[in-house]
């Protein structure tokens, strides 16, 4: 069933089902498109690209980097120091 016939379905069921329904599926696509709009959310840009960065590309990125620091795979500050000052 194509999307175009099942949102007529849903159109010609609307205009069927009790109030008590009608408001169930109503808070549950509000609920579904609200939470679509704030993943959809450019929340900002990768320095290297300028490209937008989204809420779920971020969380994303910032789970494997919380990951990374959990495996120690992460420099000290004084290791930062010394590689930094290796290159002077």
């Amino acid at each position: 069933m194509s999307a175009i016939e099942m949102r007529d379905d849903i159109y010609k069921w609307a205009e069927q089902v009790d109030e008590s329904f009608l408001s169930a599926v109503h808070a549950i696509m509000g609920a579904y498109v609200e939470k679509q709009e704030q993943e959809d959310q450019i929340v900002g840009y990768r320095i290297s690209s300028g490209e937008a960065l989204s809420v779920n590309e971020a969380d994303e990125e910032f789970e494997a980097i919380v990951d990374e620091v959990r495996r120690g795979e992460y420099l000290t500050v004084e290791e930062m120091i010394e590689q930094r000052s290796q290159r002077w």
